[in-house]
């Protein structure tokens, strides 16, 4: 009944991530991977936990803290990596606002030890333009920032970043969202409270200098 691992309930349908460079597309970016209060040891004192790595390729450092009555207390700390042959990572700032100009950066890394040509790729869900390919040289182990030139649209909310690099039989895909906000934020400068016994009218109107399409007069 429920949806476990590296699925979500928005993707119950998809493959979970791993297989080799055959996951799907990475979007699960939770800095928390586990949290566990209570954990029973078994009869020597030990025990077992499982924990269900997200979308990150990036490090993780694992602690455990054991405490038995007032004077017992005990802490220990490993640190893993993960990685993949091919890999892009996100540089896109999280937060924009409506008509900023900025270069969306992302590193492409070849972390194997032969030679790669990848092609680079995306689209963006609010975007006007499109996101022209790159198709660059990769020496093993190396890795090079690429970006595109963005101007952010007005009346949206979210852009939807979804980035894929291909190389010979290896590929990464990544899903990525930006909140956009407005520069000015719309604000009340006059407002009037009244009792109205019988019909009345007020003239109203918005500022001189009000940008078009935000706000209202009412």
């Amino acid at each position: 009944m429920q949806v476990i691992g590296k699925r979500h309930f928005g993707l119950k349908a998809l493959p979970q991530g791993g297989a080799g460079g055959k996951q799907t597309t990475r979007e699960l970016f939770d800095t928390l991977l586990l949290w566990k209060a209570r954990l029973p040891l078994d009869a020597n004192g030990e025990a077992s936990v499982e924990v269900p790595l997200n979308d990150a390729i990036t490090s993780f450092r694992i602690v455990a803290v054991a405490t038995g009555g007032v004077g017992l207390f005990g802490t220990g700390s490993l640190s893993i990596q993960s990685t993949q042959d091919l890999m892009i990572l996100s540089g896109l700032p999280p937060v924009v606002r409506e008509g900023d100009r900025f270069q969306a950066g992302f590193t492409v890394r070849n972390t194997t030890k032969r030679s790669l040509e990848v092609n680079v790729s995306g689209k963006v869900a609010g975007l006007r333009e499109s996101l022209k390919p790159h198709i660059i040289p990769l020496q093993p182990g190396e890795a090079k920032e690429i970006g595109w030139d963005v101007t952010v649209p007005f009346n949206i909310e979210i852009l939807r970043w979804e980035m894929e690099v291909k190389g010979d039989s290896e590929t990464d895909r990544l899903k990525m969202t930006q909140e956009v906000v407005p520069p000015v934020p719309v604000r009340t400068f006059q407002a009037t409270i009244s009792q109205i016994e019988k019909d009345a009218s007020i003239s109203i109107e918005k500022p001189k200098d009000a940008l078009p399409g935000r706000g209202a007069s009412g």
